[in-house]
């Protein structure tokens, strides 16, 4: 049995015996192409990897449907101010470097370079583990995109865990 099959096996004996992994068809994924170079976009940082500030409430892992909500991450947050309560991948990696799950410090960097035109202020992390992402995928996600979208974010860069 491959991680995958394992994966499904496990969720649907513990949380949700009808589960299956969404699949998204190529033609209902919405991409949408970057009409300016980086240097001039604001870019927002977004993980999965259950990263919140301290003083915020960690995430639901006790919920075997997963939690999903998300937390705002200030754009000079360090690791010293966050702290991950995803509990479904080993964090021994991004509790020594922040950047291998939530590249927040390589952001600021390539901001300071010129790389891209702007880190945005607010950024967001999410707990991966979903299995049911109807919530997710119809109020969750959409309401992060409208934040994004007012804050005069041009692109997001995705750090899945």
């Amino acid at each position: 049995m491959n991680l995958l099959e394992r994966i499904r096996s496990t969720v649907r004996a513990g949380a949700v015996p009808d589960f299956e992994y969404v699949v998204n068809d190529a033609t209902d994924i919405p991409w949408a192409k970057l009409d300016k170079p980086l240097n001039l976009c604001k870019v927002a940082v977004i993980s999965t990897g259950g990263f919140h500030v301290k003083s915020d409430p960690p995430f639901d892992t006790a919920n075997p449907l997963g939690d999903t909500s998300y937390r705002a991450i200030p754009k000079g947050a360090i690791r010293a101010d966050l702290t991950i309560s995803h509990t479904h991948y080993d964090h021994h990696y991004a509790d020594a470097d922040l950047n291998v799950a939530f590249p927040l410090e390589i952001f600021r960097d390539l901001e300071g370079r010129g790389v891209i035109g702007g880190l945005a202020q607010t950024n967001y992390s999410f707990m991966g583990y979903i299995p049911v992402a109807d919530a997710l995928i119809k109020e969750t996600a959409p309401e992060v995109a409208g934040k994004l979208a007012s804050a005069g974010v041009d692109a997001a860069f995705l750090a899945p865990t």
